[in-house]
């Protein structure tokens, strides 16, 4: 699940977290937040997901949102869908 890879796709892209706060428009403190393996809401995963699919690296092995937004976090974290 993505929570359980968030650092290792924006180290493997070459970013830092204030690099992905630009390119996502997402706070540092939600990517901060979604590294350690908290829950998130959709959209928000969508938006780091696709910020990530811009860089390099991801171009050309681009993540999925539909299955990473469905898979279960082996640390327990879940989506919030918002309302």
């Amino acid at each position: 699940m993505f929570y359980d890879n968030l650092t290792t796709h924006r180290v493997a892209a070459g970013i830092k977290v204030a690099e992905l706060v630009r390119l996502s428009g997402v706070a540092e403190t939600t990517i901060r937040r979604i590294e350690k393996h908290e829950a998130s809401t959709e959209e928000t995963i969508t938006k780091i997901i696709n910020a990530l699919n811009e860089t390099k690296f991801h171009s050309k092995n681009p993540i999925d949102p539909r299955k990473e937004i469905k898979k279960k976090s082996r640390f327990g974290s879940s989506l919030q869908v918002a309302a």
